[in-house]
């Protein structure tokens, strides 16, 4: 009967299955094809794990300079880089930048990072960066957090908090922060604002 090729090593070396065209350039040392949905599955023991490791050497921290892992035992997903953990997602669900340990508390989210250095003011300083990626200076172009929730029938925004240019002169920073709450059948209203 006919034989169907399945999978094969050609002749750069490169492994293919299911297709003999291989992937992008940067990527194509493996390359697995299907008509649907495809994936990789790799198991482990119910205490153990799965690791994919990056590394640039064959010796020492060369050998794991970038990690995605998952441990079994306590069911977290890890993202590592320059051979240190940066990014984990508990088994709650919860995400843990820069650290490894959650807070008591229902914190979603827990970011870690170093205060300004001996207590002074820098632009760039801080655990949390929120931007805009407009490029001109248009007045109100800034940072905005928003807060949601459910009201029994459907997610609304109940208010926000607004960092933003008061002016759209360039060069010229002044700015303003905004407090903004919402009231029954209104939109979210700007209560305070500190310039």
């Amino acid at each position: 009967r006919a034989s169907t090729e399945i999978a094969k090593f050609d002749t750069s070396g490169r492994l293919l299955i299911g297709t003999t065209t291989e992937g992008h350039t940067s990527g194509d040392d493996l390359t697995i094809a299907t008509s649907d949905t495809t994936g990789i599955t790799l198991r482990g023991g119910s205490s153990g794990g799965g690791r994919i490791f990056f590394s640039d050497g064959t010796s020492g921290t060369a050998e794991y300079e970038g990690v995605v892992g998952y441990d079994h035992g306590t069911n977290h997903l890890y993202f590592s880089t320059n051979h240190a953990e940066r990014l984990r997602i508990d088994s709650s669900g919860r995400l843990l930048v820069n650290t490894t340990t959650g807070f008591a508390g229902d914190n979603t989210m827990i970011i870690a990072g170093e205060s300004p250095s001996g207590g002074t003011y820098d632009l760039y300083d801080g655990q949390l960066l929120i931007t805009s990626t407009e490029t001109s200076g248009a007045v109100n172009t800034g940072g905005v957090i928003q807060f949601y929730g459910h009201d029994g029938g459907s997610s609304r925004g109940f208010g926000s908090i607004r960092c933003l240019k008061e002016n759209g002169t360039s060069g010229n920073h002044n700015a303003y922060m905004a407090f903004l709450l919402r009231v029954n059948s209104g939109n979210p209203t700007e209560r305070l604002r500190i310039k």
